[in-house]
């Protein structure tokens, strides 16, 4: 089997020990027995399980949309929403660690979790900065308020995801998302 093929094996055992059993309840040793190989040959290819866990998180932050479609704010806003909950459904280990483990991650790790948050973060707050220069939103409300609104939409939703396991319509979902924002901060 060649480098990466090998590699690939042991990413994907990662991704479903950790989504099983969490990513503090797994093992190195476990990844390396559900792959058939010694746990040194884990080391070959990976520094740590924070390491075998950054892996994962790359592929999903590839996923996610760097640049924003034209569109006016609340489309934009839509458009963000809908795109982290259908991440959240497609990579639900990824997201439970962020909300239950983030504090047991080695610093590396943490670091890594948040650029990925900031890099999110940065562009609502683009999107907001832009809505109220066009006037789509109060200015009375900075866009650090308006930002925190969105955030704690988009948290509760997401962890109630979490915890009852549902799947939901992430359309839907996301409209209704910026429609609650929408009316309760918008004009």
């Amino acid at each position: 089997m060649n480098a990466e093929a090998r590699r690939l094996q042991i990413l994907e055992s990662g991704y479903d020990l950790f989504l099983e059993k969490g990513f503090m309840n797994t093992t190195i040793e476990e990844i390396a027995k559900k792959v058939k190989i010694a746990r040194t040959t884990v080391y070959e290819y990976f520094k740590s399980k924070d390491d075998i866990l950054i892996a994962l998180i790359e592929q999903v932050i590839l996923e996610h949309p760097k640049e924003l479609p034209e569109g006016d704010t609340k489309s934009k806003l839509i458009y963000l929403i809908q795109s982290s909950l259908d991440q959240l459904q497609e990579n639900k280990f990824i997201y439970r660690i962020y909300f239950e483990e983030f504090y047991a991650l080695e610093q590396q790790t943490v670091a890594y979790f948040r650029n990925w948050q900031n890099h999110k973060q940065a562009q609502v707050y683009e999107i907001i900065r832009q809505g109220i220069a066009s006037d789509c939103f109060s200015r009375k409300w900075s866009y650090l308020d308006i930002g925190f609104a969105y955030q704690a939409l988009i948290e509760h939703k997401m962890r109630n995801i979490l915890r009852t396991g549902q799947v939901v319509d992430t359309g839907y979902e996301a409209t209704h998302m910026v429609d609650l924002l929408w009316l309760g901060i918008g004009k």
